[in-house]
């Protein structure tokens, strides 16, 4: 008898300490920054996954956030210019692309080729290849014909 009487005084306590702060009851211990002035801005953004986010407009947000920490958005740095032969190698990755799509394979000879063509491509340019190649790898326009990475 005496034991359940411990048991159930025990749990008693235990619950009467998970509401007191649950409902922020007067035994609650305050918040180290009690008694400062905390500014709370509604910036809410909502992208849902899915949406095409317009680069202008994400770069809008984050200034705006940047903006109420205090700390100065800077301007992006200016793209690099073109390496000698981008503009060429861009081409030929492309058109090396479209021709393997339309044969439906492609080899480790045209991953290779691929390779040696991006090395010379500013990062834009490569990830408009990379925007042509993976999508037609994924919906099966094209194929490998060897085991392992298409890059």
């Amino acid at each position: 008898m005496r034991g359940e009487l411990v048991v159930g005084l025990v749990a008693a306590a235990i619950a009467a300490g998970y509401c007191a702060g649950a409902l922020g009851g007067a035994h609650a211990v305050p918040p180290a920054s009690m008694g400062r002035e905390r500014v709370v801005h509604d910036t809410t953004h909502v992208i849902h996954a899915g949406d095409a986010v317009d680069p202008a407009q994400l770069r809008a947000i984050v200034r705006e956030e940047l903006a109420l920490r205090g700390e100065p958005a800077q301007a992006a740095p200016a793209a690099p210019e073109p390496a000698p032969g981008a503009e060429a190698a861009f081409a030929r990755a492309g058109a090396l692309i479209e021709d393997r799509i339309a044969k439906g394979t492609w080899s480790r000879a045209d991953r290779d080729e691929l390779r040696e063509a991006m090395a010379g491509l500013r990062q834009d340019q490569a990830d408009e290849v990379a925007r042509t190649l993976f999508p037609a790898l994924n919906d099966g326009r094209l194929r490998l014909d060897y085991p392992g990475l298409p890059l």
